[in-house]
C-alpha cells in the first residue's frame, strides 16, 4: 500500500479529542485512509459517519 503524505499529518492529530474529517473528490482514497487510520484507534474512541447514504 503507498503511504499518502497526508498520513502522518492526521495521525499526529489523532487521540487529541478532535473530530478529524477527511473530504474530497469520489474515488481519490479518502475511505482507504479512513480505515488505515482506525486500526491505529482504540474502537471505544471511534467514530465513523459514512454519508454516501444520508436519510433526507
Amino acid at each position: 500500500m503507498i503511504e499518502r503524505s497526508i498520513v502522518p499529518n492526521i495521525r499526529s492529530h489523532l487521540g487529541r479529542g478532535r473530530v478529524i474529517v477527511i473530504y474530497g473528490p469520489r474515488r481519490v482514497g479518502k475511505t482507504t485512509i479512513a480505515r488505515q487510520l482506525l486500526q491505529e484507534v482504540p474502537s471505544s474512541e471511534q467514530l465513523y459517519l459514512n454519508c454516501d447514504e444520508m436519510i433526507t
